[in-house]
């Protein structure tokens, strides 16, 4: 199951690369290093300004709408661009086989992105999770929930 679910966030992403004209490194860093990090830390501080009673419940509550009504709508058009013509970009690589790794990028997105993969390698081996694990934890499951947790602390206290 583990496998199957970072196999398709990772079809996601390079539908949206390839959609773009964006390495699959590219969007990952973008998705992961830059939005899903300063959403989560901005969905924190507004819910921590909440409790003390700063009036920043509604904007915090449309902020959250707002950002995640366009990341489901560019996953959703990145996987149908991968399903319906992006599969043509298959690379055959088969540690992550749909990954496009000849669509240039900058050599900050390099460090960033094997950065990024080194330090969720080091964690999935202290852990003893693995690379993949800690990835969708990480991603998939903890920022994404700890949002949702800012989101009902807004709503609550609002």
């Amino acid at each position: 199951m583990l496998e199957l679910l970072f196999h398709f966030c990772c079809c996601l992403m390079q539908g949206l690369g390839n959609l773009f004209g964006l390495s699959y490194q590219t969007v990952n860093v973008i998705l992961f290093c830059y939005v899903e990090p300063i959403f989560t830390g901005l969905m924190i501080v507004l819910a921590i300004m909440s409790f003390y009673k700063l009036p920043v419940n509604t904007v915090g509550i449309w902020i959250f709408r707002i950002v995640v009504a366009s990341v489901i709508l560019l996953l959703l058009i990145g996987g149908f661009y991968f399903v319906f013509q992006g599969m043509m970009y298959y690379t055959g690589y088969s540690d992550q086989p749909f990954i496009d790794f000849y669509v240039p990028h900058s050599t900050h997105v390099d460090k960033l992105f094997n950065g990024t993969v080194d330090w969720l390698e080091n964690l999935g081996d202290k852990t003893g999770l693995g690379y993949r694990a800690v990835n969708i934890l990480v991603y998939i499951v903890l920022m994404p929930a700890l949002c949702i947790a800012s989101y009902i602390i807004l709503r609550v206290r609002g």
